[in-house]
């Protein structure tokens, strides 16, 4: 089991980040996580610093830059760097344009509990 590596939570909501923090650090300690209220912002650390997590989750509605567009201009880095979609969209055909992108590995609604999160990141960090 992995016990250091690098953690983006992509979430316009502060608190959601917080939360999200949390629980990943009681079920993976020794794992950095990096909060970005705004997307742009964490495709400026990925560009600059060539920072590669191990996982990125990524809300879909923010007010700045979107989910989408991240994964856009994700998608034209080709860095092969698996995204959970965790959102609160509850529109139906975000889940189907989701996983038209490679790197989606899951599309899930928020808010997630402790037990699922330990779950998703024991499959997904292996």
């Amino acid at each position: 089991m992995l016990d250091k590596g690098l953690v983006y939570l992509i979430d316009d909501d502060e608190i959601q980040n917080i939360i999200n923090t949390r629980i990943f650090e009681l079920i993976r300690p020794g794992f950095s996580i990096r909060t970005f209220q705004d997307a742009a912002d964490a495709i400026s650390e990925l560009q600059k610093t060539g920072m590669r997590p191990d996982l990125i989750f990524l809300d879909l509605n923010m007010p700045t830059t979107s989910g989408w567009e991240f994964l856009e201009r994700f998608k034209d880095m080709a860095m092969d760097i698996p995204v959970v979609i965790l959102t609160s969209s509850i529109n139906g055909n975000d889940r189907q344009q989701a996983f038209e992108y490679e790197c989606v590995l899951r599309y899930i609604s928020k808010p997630v509990t402790r037990q699922f999160m330990l779950e998703l990141v024991t499959e997904l960090l292996k």
